[in-house]
């Protein structure tokens, strides 16, 4: 039962942090940045970067969360909650 019940955890916590991404990629698509449907998440935040200098910073560092979260072997409660208030502050 506790295999299943972290399983599922695990699973919400990945839908959040996913959720958050796709908001992210959308603040990006509205100032003109679409995330091609095979681009990845790295290649994307270096064409993001490349096309805005100004806000390469903050999208390496939205990625870098992003990817962790969502590849990485675990994903606490508080790191959803810091990365999905980093993609709510961020301004493209």
């Amino acid at each position: 039962g506790a295999v299943l019940a972290l399983r599922d955890l695990r699973r919400v916590h990945l839908d959040a942090v996913k959720a958050a991404y796709d908001r992210f990629c959308r603040k990006l698509a509205r100032r003109g940045i679409q995330r091609g449907s095979a681009e990845g998440p790295r290649d994307f935040a270096q064409r993001a970067g490349c096309q805005r200098p100004e806000i390469a910073g903050a999208v390496a560092e939205i990625t870098r969360l992003y990817i962790a979260l969502r590849y990485g072997a675990e994903s606490r409660p508080e790191q959803v909650k810091a990365f999905k208030n980093r993609v709510r502050g961020f301004d493209a």
